[in-house]
Order: C-alpha cells, then sequence, then structure tokens
C-alpha cells in the first residue's frame, strides 16, 4: 500500500510549483497555465496561473477548458 503525501511533502510540492509556474510561463510567453497534481487517484494540487483569455483580461482557474484543437489524437493515458 502507497504511504498517504504527507502535509510536509505537499507543502513543498506546492511552494515550488508557485515559484517555477510563472518562471515558465514567463520563458514559454503563455498567458495561462491550468494544473492538477493527482496522486493515489486523488487531486492533491489544483490552480490555473495568468489568463485564459487576456483580451478580456479572464483569469485562468483549475477549472478553465482550453480549446487545443485535433492534437488530442496523440495523447495516450496509462
Amino acid at each position: 500500500m502507497r504511504e498517504a503525501v504527507s502535509s510536509t511533502s505537499h507543502q513543498q510540492l506546492v511552494t515550488w510549483l508557485e515559484e517555477q509556474i510563472p518562471r515558465w510561463m514567463s520563458q514559454c510567453k503563455l498567458p495561462g497555465f491550468s494544473i492538477a497534481v493527482v496522486h493515489d487517484g486523488a487531486v492533491c494540487y489544483a490552480d490555473g496561473y495568468g489568463a485564459r483569455d487576456p483580451e478580456r483580461n479572464l483569469p485562468a482557474t483549475a477549472d478553465t477548458l482550453y480549446g487545443i484543437g485535433s492534437v488530442t489524437k496523440s495523447f495516450v493515458a496509462l
């Protein structure tokens, strides 16, 4: 049986993500970004960064849906 993520390691992950994601967004020139981290089938972190619609200044959230066209044909889930 797997151990649950400890609150210390969870907080370390959150701190690291909150430091890194804005940097990655800047480097890649991304206006918005949403992320979910799943551990043992449960979402342990979900958030949005930046804007989902920069022209209307609408924020990205953990629930933002992004139109990505037909690139989903190449996705594989394990």
